[in-house]
């Protein structure tokens, strides 16, 4: 009918009675199934009134090559068959993005936790010295280190606002400096430069979450750069069909042998859960 030739863009000539049309559109050996349990139950339907053929699930071809979800059954009365058509594609999309809205914000759940009790941790033994520290000055250190901590545990909280329309708007195009930008907020300041030499207008289409994976990076480079790190520089390169982002800084490095590892749930000096994490985002 009209609306079939609407949805999946054949025209009334390019749907003859052939089988070789329906296996096109139907690429799939379980299409070929249910036409022979169809007319199976068309068969048998000709010395009853009615039989309903129970709906399945296939993937339709569509003339300009897109692929739609659609839910077909039938129902045999007499020697006519009546099949049905409806495209459920919208319908398993949604369906899809709760699921992936759920997975995220438990991921994201994690890592906020995560995060939060690392700095609760460190207020914790700041506080702890500072109890036992006679010296004003050394007292006034752990204090402000504290503070520091607190801070950092409140960019965090707030960098959860930012998933409350997950499942809706969740993904979008986000310009990467202001990306950087946002991320140096939740790394203690003043320790190394963070500097960015991407151009100002480039956006790549990512969550939000994305902005963890640099406040990761930018935090791995303070904790393991040694002595010597004093800068960290982010730059972009371009090739025919793909964009890298670079962050490479002037600390330590890693050693060959620990490249791969360090992505690794639990490897590592400290908790071993960053980069890890980092990974799982980016994937």
């Amino acid at each position: 009918n009209s609306r079939f030739i609407q949805t999946f863009g054949y025209s009334h000539l390019e749907i003859p009675t052939l089988h070789a049309f329906w296996e096109k559109v139907f690429p799939d050996e379980m299409y070929r199934q249910w036409v022979k349990h169809t007319w199976q139950t068309a068969v048998r339907a000709a010395k009853e009134s009615e039989r309903e053929i129970l709906p399945a699930e296939y993937t339709i071809t569509c003339q300009n090559g897109d692929l739609r979800v659609v839910e077909l059954s039938g129902i045999a009365i007499e020697k006519n068959l009546l099949v049905t058509f409806v495209d459920v594609t919208e319908r398993r999309h949604a369906e899809e993005a709760v699921r992936e809205a759920n997975q995220k914000l438990r991921f994201l759940t994690g890592i906020t936790r995560h995060d939060i009790f690392n700095q609760l941790n460190a207020m914790y033994l700041y506080l702890d010295m500072a109890l036992e520290e006679t010296e004003l000055d050394l007292v006034h250190d752990y204090v402000r280190r504290v503070q520091n901590a607190g801070k950092r545990i409140e960019a965090i909280i707030w960098f959860t606002r930012e998933f409350e329309h997950f499942g809706t708007d969740s993904s979008g195009w986000q310009n990467i400096n202001a990306i950087i930008e946002a991320a140096k907020t939740e790394v203690p300041s003043g320790i190394i430069t963070i500097s960015s030499i991407i151009p100002d207008d480039l956006e790549i289409y990512a969550d939000p979450i994305i902005r963890k994976v640099f406040t990761t990076f930018f935090d791995n480079a303070i904790r393991h750069g040694g002595k010597e790190i004093s800068q960290v520089i982010l730059s972009a390169e371009f090739g025919e069909t793909t964009l890298t982002i670079i962050s490479e800084d002037d600390g330590a490095g890693v050693a060959a042998a620990e490249k791969e590892k360090i992505f690794q749930n639990g490897f590592g000096k400290n908790t071993g859960i960053g980069l890890f994490l980092s990974r799982e985002i980016l994937a």
